[in-house]
């Protein structure tokens, strides 16, 4: 049997390009066999909780809907997922973005190839307008801040996937919002060379380890 292409969700490439060869066996490890457990930088684990995220935009910020989501969200399993989904709920649910103005628009999935046979795929946990203008946001749900150099990375690899597929993003259009700190990192004025250089050299890497894993 022939062996699956790479394909990697760009959260995950954003981190295999600042990453030693070692670390970047685990990371293309749990892309490719996406059902082990644990899998708590995957967004699956949070799927829940995003989807509840989205709702409570779509009903109004209707904060009933979250108190909801968290009731619900005690059956899942393992007891690890179910904490960590009501964790990222309850900082929600706390944060100033809770508050915001958020219209709830359909999301579009789409992906870009930097090479060597590898797939990068996009989507952002919420597509919405705010003050007529358009918002791409992204949530760090994991318990440590997200460091500011690989959340510019996310940024910029979402960039050059819209990029690559004939989509331009604006300055501070694309968020990656960090409930453990509070802090939001915005897409910046532009993706750096070094940036796209990276995203590509990283792309032979990776089809060379896939098919050792």
């Amino acid at each position: 049997m022939s062996t699956p292409s790479p394909s990697l969700s760009f959260r995950s490439y954003a981190e295999l390009i600042q990453k030693p060869s070692y670390e970047q066996m685990r990371i293309l490890h749990d892309q490719k066999y996406p059902r082990q457990e644990p899998q708590m930088f995957r967004l699956p684990y949070y799927a829940h909780t995003l989807g509840a995220i989205r709702n409570y935009f779509m009903n109004g910020r209707n904060r009933e809907l979250l108190a909801r989501a968290k009731v619900e969200a005690r059956i899942l399993r393992p007891e690890s997922k179910r904490d960590n989904n009501i964790r990222v709920l309850t900082a929600f649910d706390s944060s100033i973005q809770a508050n915001r103005a958020l219209t709830i628009r359909p999301q579009r999935h789409v992906s870009a190839s930097p090479g060597h046979g590898v797939e990068v795929r996009l989507h952002f946990d919420v597509t919405a307008e705010e003050n007529h203008s358009p918002k791409r946001i992204l949530f760090n749900c994991r318990q440590v801040a997200v460091t500011p150099e690989l959340a510019r990375l996310t940024l910029e690899c979402a960039g050059w996937i819209l990029e690559q597929n004939g989509q331009q993003a604006r300055p501070g259009e694309i968020e990656y919002v960090d409930l453990a700190s509070g802090t939001v990192h915005t897409f910046p004025r532009r993706i750096r060379s070094r940036t796209v250089q990276m995203i590509e050299t990283t792309a032979q890497a990776i089809a060379a380890l896939w098919i050792a894993i």
